[in-house]
């Protein structure tokens, strides 16, 4: 097993009563495997039954998981292990295979289904619907998703990302906050936000936020 780069030492083995990364990671990979399995039956009862071509099949997590990573477990922060999540589209003879960097969020996705299947899509969802772009018809007009980590207890933060920056702060704490080039930075250890060189980025950024 392996660890990602912003995993430190000090928590990868045994710590006290912390049983370390290691095992911690073996955990979970376990259940995602165990995830895996589960979903391959999903598919192969699809083909069985041939109804693969007919069903738009939609994988997603609620949340990532922290591993190690900058000596935390879980869940409930900004960095890209916890709040960056699989999003995938199947649908056979109707989408095909491709990828994409665009900054989508787990709101889009009953706006999304309901376009496919040609259903009217509500105005008041917060949701942008996807099918042109996983469609390859054409494109969704957005430069940002927005990111929230709930609206009550002490640390509340929100934030906005797009491909390739990141910018949130805490709603109690407004001196703590994070801006991170991920194309240079991707395992996120230089923290921009109070840097005079990226006060244009940030300011633009935190308007994005409050328009959201």
């Amino acid at each position: 097993l392996s660890f990602r780069d912003n995993v430190p030492r000090w928590i990868q083995g045994p710590n006290g009563a912390d049983p370390g990364a290691r095992d911690f990671l073996h955990g979970y990979y376990a259940c995602t495997l165990g995830i895996d399995d589960e979903v391959a039956r999903v598919m192969d009862a699809l083909r069985r039954l041939r109804l693969d071509e007919d069903t738009l099949v939609v994988l997603c997590s609620d949340h990532g998981e922290m591993g190690g990573s900058h000596g935390r477990y879980r869940k409930g922060i900004w960095y890209e292990e916890a709040i960056r999540v699989p999003l995938v589209f199947r649908w056979s003879g109707v989408i095909e295979p491709r990828e994409f960097t665009f900054p989508a969020t787990l709101c889009d996705i009953v706006p999304t289904v309901l376009s496919s299947i040609g259903a009217t899509v509500p105005e008041q969802l917060h949701g942008d619907d996807l099918t042109p772009l996983i469609t390859g018809v054409g494109t969704v007009d957005r430069s940002t998703a927005y990111m929230v980590r709930r609206e009550d207890g002490l640390f509340q933060w929100r934030g906005v990302r797009n491909e390739r920056f990141k910018y949130c702060e805490a709603v109690n704490f407004p001196d703590l906050g994070v801006l991170f080039d991920l194309a240079r930075d991707p395992w996120e250890e230089d923290n921009l936000v109070s840097l005079p060189a990226w006060s244009d980025l940030r300011d633009v950024m935190r308007a994005e936020l409050q328009g959201w």
